[in-house]
């Protein structure tokens, strides 16, 4: 019976050990089981920062963008509005002189002058000059430049100067003040300085 009982705790002790060690390898899984998560949790979660990094920064990025579009525009509308007001205002000394000129004999020198050249240009063609009504008192000497003149009034014209059309060769030839005003007015800025980059 001894040997029983030797028999029988030789076989606890056996089944002892082989639990305790099925055990100590469950336990060992399990912390590698565990190790596993939460290393793949810390991977997940960095990812997911990662992602939220770079969309918070690409949001930050449109919207300054945004924003640097909308000063950028705000301030070509100032540049431009600060170049329309000095133009505006160059050009309105310089419609007033022009006005002041109008009323002197050498203006009524011009006027002739021009009426010459356009009789040149349309190789002595029959040509109609249009003139303001404030200018009909030059008629008499524009037409002494050439027989194949005639005049007409042209409300249109409003600073002064002439303009002439040949129909004979649809020849129209402008040398109104409002014209030549109005290329410098794009040759000054063109020129000036007063543009946008």
């Amino acid at each position: 019976m001894a040997e029983i009982g030797v028999k029988s705790a030789a076989f606890f002790k056996a089944i002892n050990d082989a639990s305790r060690s099925h055990n100590d390898a469950i336990i060992k899984e399990t912390e590698n089981f565990k190790l596993q998560q939460l290393e793949k949790a810390k991977a997940d979660a960095q990812k997911l920062y990662d992602e939220y990094v770079i969309a918070a920064t690409e949001r930050i990025a449109l919207e300054d963008g945004i924003e640097a579009q909308k000063l950028s525009l705000l301030h070509k509308k100032q540049v431009i509005q600060a170049r329309q007001e000095i133009t505006d205002s160059v050009f309105a000394n310089v419609t007033e002189r022009i006005k002041e000129f109008t009323k002197t004999d050498a203006y009524g020198e011009m006027l002739v002058a021009s009426a010459k050249k356009m009789v040149q240009l349309c190789d002595g063609c029959r040509i109609i000059i249009y003139m303001r009504s404030e200018d009909a008192k030059y008629e008499n000497a524009i037409k002494a430049v050439s027989e194949n003149i005639s005049t007409a009034v042209d409300g249109s014209i409003t600073l002064g100067g002439i303009y002439c059309v040949c129909n004979e060769k649809s020849i129209r030839l402008n040398d109104c003040l409002e014209t030549k005003l109005e290329n410098q007015k794009e040759w000054f800025y063109e020129n000036s300085g007063l543009y946008l980059r």
